[in-house]
Parts: C-alpha cells; sequence; structure tokens
C-alpha cells in the first residue's frame, strides 16, 4: 500500500469521524429540543411498559390460563350423546367444580383424573354427577370415558363447570 492509500484511508476515517460526531450532535439536539425521544427514553418506556404487561399478566391473565378448562366444558367439550367414547380436557384449576348431567340409556359414564383413576362414576344411571378439582392424581386434566353395555344405546351428558378463580361463575351451557 502505497503513501497515497493511507493518506486517502486516513482521510476517510476522519471524515466518516466528523459525520458521526455531527449526527450524535445533531441527535442530542433533538432530544434536548423535545423532537425526538432518545434510545435511553426508548428503552425505559419499554422497561416500564413490560414491567406493566407481566403485573397484568400475573394478576389477569392468569384467570385467562386457569379457566381455560371450564372454558373447555362449558363451550360443550364434554357435551354429546355417546355411545363409546374418550374425551379429554385439560386446564382445570383447584376448585374448579364440574356439574355432568347424564340421561342413562345402555352407557357406562366414568370421570377420570390425569393419572387415570375414576374420580366421579362409574354410573349407568340418569341423574347428575358433580366433581370438584383438587390437584390430586394429576386432575388438572380429566377424561370422560363413556361405554356401551347394551347394543344400539348410549348416554346423553350435559357438562357445565364453575370456575375457581375469584370474579366467580363462567357457568354456560
Amino acid at each position: 500500500m502505497g503513501p497515497n492509500r493511507r493518506a486517502q484511508d486516513r482521510e476517510r476515517a476522519a471524515a466518516e469521524a466528523a459525520a458521526k460526531t455531527k449526527r450524535a450532535e445533531a441527535e442530542r439536539k433533538a432530544v434536548a429540543d423535545g423532537r425526538r425521544p432518545s434510545i435511553r427514553r426508548g428503552l425505559r418506556a419499554a422497561s416500564v411498559i413490560g414491567a406493566a404487561l407481566a403485573v397484568l399478566i400475573g394478576i389477569g391473565g392468569g384467570q385467562a390460563l386457569a379457566l381455560a378448562g371450564c372454558d373447555a366444558v362449558n363451550a360443550g367439550g364434554f357435551n354429546g350423546f355417546f355411545a363409546a367414547s374418550s374425551i379429554t380436557i385439560g386446564g382445570f384449576t383447584v376448585g374448579d367444580k364440574l356439574t355432568f348431567t347424564l340421561v342413562a340409556g345402555g352407557a357406562d359414564w366414568r370421570l377420570e383424573n390425569g393419572s387415570g383413576g375414576t374420580v366421579a362414576g362409574p354410573t349407568g344411571f340418569s341423574g347428575i354427577q358433580s366433581y370438584t378439582v383438587t390437584s390430586v392424581g394429576n386432575d388438572t386434566t380429566l377424561t370422560q370415558r363413556t361405554t356401551i353395555f347394551v347394543p344400539v344405546q348410549a348416554m346423553t351428558v350435559t357438562a357445565t363447570c364453575v370456575a375457581a378463580v375469584s370474579g366467580g361463575s363462567h357457568k354456560l351451557q
């Protein structure tokens, strides 16, 4: 590299440094005049928004997560006319209360926890079965099982859920 090339590189570097300095000075002036927020102010605003969002998720967002199981039940997740079926719904929270109205027609009905243990039923009779989530046996996930024991028969199931979360009843049908 010759002396002219080195001189040109130094001049280019000096010009770039001067341009950076000029841009930085213009930005500082703009911030001082209130025309443009600084990066520091933007980061501070983002952190405040992030903290507020975290608080809202911690307070209110937990309700949405806790109600997922009840929402699925109340949307008809366990409802129907069944001969032989197995329906699993998760996302329940401790204290959620499920109520099942059964109309028998030659099928056996039961409700099982996530570990496979029966928590309500078994029954082949019409009536109402209730269950409150307790956290025992992985019962935040529940499976409704219907088994046919009389050919060409079934059972009608209508289920509702009242969420345990403060703010109360999520009972829909």
